[in-house]
């Protein structure tokens, strides 16, 4: 059996996602993918500089919400939490990796955060961060250092730490 037998190689007719090439973006690192309720997704993408043909850190994340099984989708939201990273003294961007949803319905969203001081590329990795949605993806807490303790405790008490 040969790939394109089984598979569609070519995207159907559709609307575009995110069409970073008309404004000279990049949409290459983080992405997000979140069912927060039945049928409503968001969905996180970067907005980042060309640098490095597109292999930058150089960025925001932004995402887009759909209450229809992903059907439709809204205009861009900017993530703030990692647009005001960027816009901080410190020189490091946050890039969204994973998004859940825990038993209360609060949005977690798991960020890689990366020095962009001497490099555009999104190495090296500082500690990965998290920020919470606790009304269905509108606002979003600060950034949040993840630690992980080896010597306290199972790791089922650290994850729980961290959805409460």
């Amino acid at each position: 059996m040969n790939f394109e037998d089984e598979f569609d190689v070519v995207p159907p007719e559709g609307n575009v996602f995110v069409n970073h090439e008309i404004n000279g973006r990049s949409g290459h690192l983080g992405h997000a993918l979140v069912e927060y309720e039945e049928g409503k997704i968001l969905a996180f993408y970067p907005n980042c500089s060309l640098d490095e043909k597109g292999h930058s850190a150089v960025g925001w994340m932004e995402y887009k919400r759909s209450e229809d099984y992903g059907e439709t989708w809204s205009q861009p939201y900017i993530f703030q939490p990692s647009l005001k990273l960027l816009h901080s003294e410190m020189k490091y961007s946050a890039m969204c990796e994973k998004a859940i949803v825990n038993e209360k319905g609060d949005i977690i969203v798991y960020q890689l955060i990366c020095d962009i001081s001497n490099d555009p590329q999104w190495q090296p990795y500082m500690v990965p961060s998290y920020s919470i949605s606790r009304d269905k993806g509108s606002t979003w807490s600060n950034l949040r250092q993840m630690f992980l303790f080896c010597m306290t405790g199972a790791a089922a008490d650290l994850v729980q730490r961290f959805h409460t």
